[in-house]
C-alpha cells in the first residue's frame, strides 16, 4: 500500500458513487431509503473490518468519522437494545473473522493471477511493485514503471488495474511510452486482452513489425504480422494498427537473402523467431564490404530490410554493387602495390641481397 493513499477517504468515495448509482437506480421511497441504508451499513462496516487493521496516520480521522456514522446506522437499523446487542455479537465473532478470511484469500489469489499477468507481459521484474500499490479500495490503480534502454533511450510504462464488482482487481491496460533524444516521443497504449510483451511494445514503437498470432472467426489459431502506422491516430491518441495477413513469407525471405550477404552457419529459425518478435539483428558483414548491415522483417513487402551501417535502408542490389566495386578496388590496389614492389626486388637482387 502506497503510503500516500488514504484509503479511508477513499472507502468513503467510494460509497458516496454506489450511493448515487442506488438512488438512481431505487428511487426515494421510504422502502429504498431503507434499503440503501441498509447497504450502507454493510459497507462501512466491512470496510472498517479491513482498514482498523493496521491503518496510518492520514487515514485515522476518517476512520472516527466512519465508525459514528456506522454506529448511528446501527442504531436506526436496529433499535432494539437486544436485536441490536446480539447483531453485535455476530458481527464481531463470526461476520468480521469470515470476511476478513474471504478477503485475505481473494487478495492472495488476486495478486498471483496479476504476478502471472506481469510475467505473460514480461514485467515479472515489476511484480514486487503490486503489494505496494494495490489498497483494495480504490476502483482503479495505477503502477508506474521505467527502464533504461540499451540505445540510450527510455521506457516508460503505467499498468493499470481495475476493481470489479466482486472487489478483485484485473489488469486493464498498459501504456507504453518511449522517449530518446533526437527523436518524437512515442506512446500506445495495450489493452488487457493483448498479448503484446513490453519487449515486443518496444519494437513496435521503434517501427518494426511483430508477428501474432489469434484466433479467427471459425475458431481456429491463425497468424498476422503487426505493425504501428505513425502517420495515423486512432483512437485515445493511440496508432493505427496495420496487419499483415501472409506470415509464412519470411523463410523464403532468409533463404534468399542470407547467401547474397555472405552470411553462413547461421540458425535459421532463431533467426526468424528474433524477426518474428520484432527485433532488429546486427550482422557484420566481412570484407570487402567491411561494415555493419542491420535486418529486420519487413512484411509489407514479404521480404527483409536490410539497414547499412547509417541505418538507412539500403537494398540487396546496391549492397551488391557496393561490394564488386570493392572487390575491384581492391584488386586495383593489389596491383599497384605488386607494381611498386618490383623495382625494389630487382635492386635487392643487383645488389646480391637475397
Amino acid at each position: 500500500m502506497k503510503k500516500d493513499i488514504n484509503r479511508a477517504e477513499q472507502l468513503w468515495q467510494n460509497w458516496e458513487e454506489k450511493q448515487q448509482q442506488l438512488v438512481k437506480l431505487m428511487g426515494t421511497s421510504a422502502e429504498s431509503t431503507h434499503a440503501i441504508e441498509q447497504e450502507k451499513y454493510d459497507f462501512m462496516r466491512k470496510g472498517l473490518y479491513r482498514l482498523l487493521v493496521q491503518p496510518n496516520e492520514k487515514e485515522k480521522l476518517y476512520l472516527h468519522a466512519i465508525t459514528l456514522v456506522t454506529r448511528n446506522l446501527q442504531k436506526k437499523l436496529y433499535p432494539n437494545p437486544v436485536v441490536r446487542l446480539l447483531h453485535r455479537i455476530k458481527a464481531r465473532v463470526f461476520d468480521k473473522p469470515a470476511h476478513l478470511r474471504q478477503f485475505d484469500q481473494q487478495k492472495e489469489a488476486g495478486i498471483e493471477f496479476l504476478k502471472h499477468k506481469f510475467k505473460e507481459l514480461g514485467l515479472s521484474s515489476y511484480s514486487g511493485k503490486l503489494e505496494n500499490y494495490l489498497d483494495y479500495e480504490s476502483r482503479t490503480i495505477s503502477i508506474p514503471m521505467t527502464t533504461q534502454l540499451a540505445d540510450n533511450g527510455t521506457l516508460n510504462i503505467v499498468v493499470k488495474l481495475e476493481k470489479d464488482k466482486t472487489g478483485a482487481y484485473h489488469f486493464e491496460q498498459y501504456k507504453t511510452t518511449i522517449i530518446k533524444i533526437g527523436q518524437p516521443e512515442r506512446s500506445h497504449t495495450f489493452d488487457g486482452e493483448t498479448t503484446i510483451t513490453a519487449q515486443e511494445a518496444v519494437n513496435l514503437l521503434t517501427g518494426r513489425p511483430v508477428l501474432k498470432s489469434y484466433e479467427t472467426a471459425e475458431g481456429l489459431i491463425a497468424q498476422k504480422w503487426i505493425q504501428l502506422d505513425f502517420k495515423t491516430n486512432a483512437e485515445a491518441g493511440n496508432f493505427k494498427i496495420k496487419e499483415y495477413h501472409h506470415a509464412d513469407g519470411m523463410e523464403k525471405a532468409i533463404n534468399e537473402v542470407l547467401p547474397k550477404l555472405g552470411i553462413t552457419g547461421l540458425n535459421k529459425k532463431e533467426l526468424l523467431n528474433d524477426l518474428q518478435q520484432g527485433h532488429q539483428m546486427i550482422f557484420d558483414a566481412h570484407a570487402p564490404l567491411n561494415e555493419k548491415l542491420y535486418l529486420e522483417a519487413n512484411p509489407a513487402e514479404q521480404s527483409i530490410l536490410i539497414r547499412d551501417q547509417n541505418r538507412q535502408p539500403v537494398s540487396i542490389n546496391t549492397l551488391m554493387e557496393r561490394k564488386e566495386e570493392a572487390q575491384k578496388l581492391r584488386a586495383e590496389n593489389t596491383l599497384t602495390l605488386v607494381k611498386q614492389r618490383e623495382p625494389d626486388k630487382e635492386q635487392s637482387q643487383s645488389l646480391g641481397i637475397g
